[in-house]
């Protein structure tokens, strides 16, 4: 008996190991196409341009309410 149960225990060991294997195997797809699309995203971008110059406006500008 005591065998008997050994062989079940490690039966179900092997099925949750093979569960996570499928499992892990699902996640690396999964990560394998966010790369791709990534790398497809990264190169239809058009080339690092400076941040624009914005205005010298005072909304953006600090101020020291002592000026006031």
């Amino acid at each position: 008996m005591a065998r008997k149960k050994k062989e079940r225990d490690k039966d179900a060991e092997i099925r949750a190991l093979r569960e996570k294997v499928a499992n892990l195997e699902e996640v690396n797809i999964t990560l394998g196409k966010a790369l791709r699309l990534l790398r497809d995203h990264e190169e239809q971008k058009p080339p690092e341009t400076p941040p624009a110059q914005t205005p010298g406006s005072s909304f953006f500008k600090r101020t020291d309410s002592s000026e006031h």
